[in-house]
């Protein structure tokens, strides 16, 4: 698959340092940005209606501007005096500095993280455990910093300050499309509201976070690389890293194999479960006969029902290891032998992951029947 357009569900970054421009030219794509939905500040009726008493709570958590600004309008509006003892925990750096607008910044009353929920919840630590917190949020609420604050029995309550209101995108082109990077929860949501019967086809997605991962997942799309992690820590490296491993893995949707290449006759079958040797285990393993006969290897695959109740992931993970299989042609070439691949993971592993091991088995099996074609001639 050749990737040329790519689209990113946010607003063009302004910043003269953005890493998309390199990475236009360092690849000959072109990006493009286009949010998907954008977030408004809940009205005082709204705000009312959720029977919260801002003066109540002792710090306030922030994990984007618009809440800050929402906030501050409606203490405004609702003739509520902030007191300067309230502290602030921000998600980012930038978010924290964005005080500013409306208070005076003060190291011992702000405190921020790093963008995740895990890294505020070590900024609050022991020395501000006690205090009541009001979490401002998007009205969602099983996003991360919900969850977090749970599991580290913070005294908190989610308070809905911005609402999210999908945007209009259906004149959008979505097919043009190689790669589209989703940020938010409310992506996959205005995504199907715009277009009800879209289909992924060929078109890859990149997930900024776990939440988002598992969103997309349960909507049926399927997830090529999922940041942050250690190695991808942000959208422009995963970008990146997906450019790179379309060019040496010629990363791309399953194409069917030939009548030829497929193990189907239930004889040849059974003289390879009786005869064939067992190479791996844990997450794939194989059952392969050297010298079928046919001059070139053949497949079948299979994934156990125990596994996967559902259908749709049993189908999934086939047509995963068959392309795995497909793509190493240099692997298989000169093997004339019968393989049968086995899904032995309870966890539904990626593209790329599949490829790794189905490669080193490959090159097992290489090795083995050369050996055995040595001994034969000798």
């Amino acid at each position: 698959m050749k990737v040329t357009d790519i689209l990113i569900s946010q607003h063009a970054p302004l910043a003269a340092s953005s890493p998309y421009p390199a990475i236009e030219a360092a690849y000959g794509v072109k990006i493009s940005f286009n949010p998907f939905f954008v977030i408004e500040a809940v009205s005082s009726k709204e705000f009312r209606s959720q029977r919260i008493n801002v003066l109540d709570y002792t710090a306030v958590v922030f994990s984007s501007k618009t809440a800050i600004d929402a906030y501050f309008h409606l203490c405004e509006e609702l003739r509520i005096k902030v007191p300067e003892t309230m502290k602030y925990f921000c998600s980012t750096e930038s978010v924290a500095k964005y005080l500013q607008k409306y208070i005076v910044y003060r190291k011992r009353k702000i405190f921020f993280g790093n963008g995740t929920a895990d890294s505020l919840i070590a900024e609050i630590g022991s020395k501000h455990s006690g205090e009541r917190f009001l979490l401002a949020t998007s009205g969602s609420s099983g996003n991360d910093f919900t969850r977090a604050f749970t599991a580290a029995k913070l005294d908190f309550t989610p308070a809905m300050l911005v609402k999210p209101v999908s945007q209009d995108i259906r004149g959008l082109d979505l097919s043009k499309f190689q790669l589209i990077v989703l940020y938010n929860n409310y992506d996959v949501k205005s995504l199907y509201e715009n277009f009800p019967e879209y289909k992924q086809g060929d078109c890859a997605f990149i997930a900024f976070g776990k939440s988002v991962a598992s969103a997309m997942k349960e909507a049926g799309l399927e997830v090529a690389i999922a940041a942050p992690t250690p190695e991808v820590p942000s959208v422009a490296k995963a970008i990146e890293v997906f450019l790179d491993r379309n060019k040496t893995m010629e990363f791309r949707r399953p194409n069917t194999l030939s009548k030829e290449e497929r193990l189907y006759c239930r004889k040849d079958i059974s003289e390879l479960l009786a005869s064939g040797r067992f190479w791996g285990g844990y997450p794939i393993r194989m059952c392969a006969r050297c010298g079928n006969g046919a001059g070139h290897s053949r497949i079948m695959v299979s994934v156990p029902k125990k596994l996967f109740r559902r259908a749709v992931k049993r189908n999934l993970l086939k047509r995963r290891l068959r392309e795995a299989y497909r793509l190493q042609k240099g692997l298989r070439d000169g093997i004339d032998a019968d393989i049968l691949l086995i899904y032995s993971s309870r966890e539904v592993m990626s593209s790329s992951e599949i490829y790794a091991r189905v490669g080193e088995l490959l090159e097992k099996l290489a090795r083995n029947c050369s050996k055995a074609n040595g001994e034969e001639q000798a």
